[in-house]
């Protein structure tokens, strides 16, 4: 991966950037129908609201997405910033996916079942309102929830043998995770959740690929004052990887060297400054990089 073409462009990180949000008219219809809790169409729905943005959103290295019937689990960076919330990242990637293979839902993803101090404008939102919101977004796009509290073992596997299940068997789909979760919120890498590598490995057990992709943001040619243009969302798929697994008791030592694995294969996808810890050379156990 370290040889891997750099994605074109120049990364953005600067906050003059544009804002994403939901026209008027499609809130106003999703929320009519929210108390239904009826399933829809993501790959639609994304492909309306992107059809909006200017410049369009850019899709690289999908060529590396497996073909539709072939599920696998899908690693992401969280990337977000004011005025641009993880999701959509996510309905992009979503969209993507749809396009290439035209499966609904297109993936599965794993969304914490609890937002905490969400805030629209000056205004709280209850805590209760969103679990409630949450579990219905889940119904709707197929997503897969996991308790939001790291002391609540139980619930997490659980939800992760849920995930299993949405791998394999009939109607199986893409599984979609992103490892740094909470710990997310930049656009640069950050370490993952303490098990996420162990988590993917597990899920991946039986030869599933695991699918990196990285989403950023690049600057356009255009007429600003330093000859830039809107910064343009992007997603990068790279080839996919495969984890070792030896069992939870002998896993356990090594879910380290699982999310360094997985997190060194999305930050490939990703130009070098949002990298973060994941943008020098791996260090082997005896000093050498590999």
């Amino acid at each position: 991966m370290a040889g891997a073409p750099e994605p074109a462009g120049q990364a953005e990180t600067s906050g003059t950037v544009p804002a994403y949000g939901f026209p008027p008219l499609f809130m106003t219809a999703w929320f009519a129908t929210l108390p239904l809790g009826r399933p829809r169409n993501l790959g639609q729905e994304a492909e309306r609201l992107f059809a909006r943005r200017a410049p369009a959103p850019v899709a690289l290295g999908t060529d590396h997405i497996p073909a539709a019937g072939t599920p696998f689990v899908l690693a992401m960076n969280h990337y977000e910033r004011p005025g641009l919330n993880v999701w959509w990242a996510a309905m992009w990637v979503s969209l993507i996916l749809w396009r290439a293979r035209g499966e609904q839902p297109p993936v599965r993803w794993l969304i914490a079942d609890q937002i905490h101090g969400y805030r629209v404008g000056p205004v709280r939102i209850p805590d209760a309102a969103m679990r409630w919101m949450v579990g219905r977004v889940a119904r709707r796009y197929g997503a897969l929830r996991v308790p939001r509290d790291g002391r609540a073992g139980s619930g997490r596997a659980q939800s992760l043998r849920r995930a299993g299940a949405a791998l394999r068997g009939a109607g199986a789909r893409p599984v979609g995770i992103t490892p740094e979760a909470g710990r997310g919120g930049e656009r640069v890498l950050v370490t993952p959740e303490p098990n996420a590598g162990m988590a993917i490995a597990w899920l991946a057990r039986r030869g599933t690929p695991i699918l990196p992709a990285g989403v950023f943001e690049t600057r356009t040619a255009g007429e600003g004052a330093d000859g830039s243009g809107p910064a343009v969302l992007t997603a990068r798929f790279g080839p996919p990887l495969s984890l070792p697994w030896r069992g939870s008791g002998a896993e356990r030592t090594g879910r380290e060297q699982h999310g360094e694995a997985v997190m060194r294969a999305i930050a490939a996808q990703l130009p070098p400054v949002l990298r973060g810890p994941y943008g020098a050379p791996a260090v082997g156990a005896n000093g050498a990089d590999r």
